[in-house]
């Protein structure tokens, strides 16, 4: 929904007295003007003609959170760790460079949070159902939000990994993955795409077989 911004003039030494004693009550002066501003608003506009302009405000923002929904993109994640399955997604980790090199960083504790956990190293995460998961991981060939979906098993050294744009599944050692990782950051002030080239060149030809239907292998429990 669209704002308009309002500008008003007052006095410099008014301005601060007002401040100076809605502070005392916790106030500000924003606060209060937009107090005066819905007395206004219901004072002289109709009681109808609120209700529909409150209606279409309402459908607005609805469209407006469903556009920006859409535009989100992110990884789904299934971590295993110490006996213990975390389901999360995030939005600042989803390409597989990005997850390996944060895996290497956990393993060799090179990050200043020190997490105690894998799951605890991607930060700010959405945690998700395991049924919600796994719709995400049916849906990455139709879900264009879902760039990648990542099966790390921490307690049998392995990591399964989904990719939007190749939809289909392979899977690794960790050890590779942390090597391969190494390798695309070792050298400084190269493009992403070609620290992606050399993770991948790489890993090819280390993959762990996967079944022939494309499903990642199920973790052992």
């Amino acid at each position: 929904m669209d704002h308009q911004e309002i500008s008003l003039f007052f006095a410099e030494a008014r301005l601060f007295a007002l401040q100076k004693y809605l502070a005392e009550e916790g106030a500000t002066v924003s606060d209060k003007l937009a107090e005066r501003f819905t007395e206004l608003y219901e004072q002289y506009v109709p009681e109808e003609e609120r209700f529909m302009i409150e209606a279409d405000i309402e459908r607005q923002d609805a469209e407006d959170r469903a556009e920006t929904e859409a535009r989100k993109r992110f990884g789904v994640f299934h971590i295993r760790d110490g006996g213990e399955d975390s389901y999360f997604k995030s939005e600042l980790f989803h390409s597989f460079l990005a997850v390996a090199h944060r895996y290497r960083l956990y393993d060799r504790g090179e990050l200043s949070s020190q997490p105690k956990t894998f799951h605890d190293a991607f930060g700010e995460t959405i945690p998700i159902p395991e049924e919600v998961y796994n719709d995400f991981r049916e849906d990455i060939k139709t879900d264009s939000r879902v760039l990648g979906v990542y099966e790390f098993n921490l307690d049998d050294g392995t990591a399964s990994v989904c990719q939007n744009q190749d939809n289909e599944w392979s899977a690794y050692n960790l050890s590779h993955v942390s090597t391969a990782a190494f390798r695309a950051y070792r050298s400084t002030y190269i493009p992403y795409e070609e620290r992606e080239a050399i993770m991948n060149e790489y890993l090819n030809g280390k993959e762990i077989e996967i079944p022939d239907d494309s499903e990642a292998p199920a973790m052992q429990m």
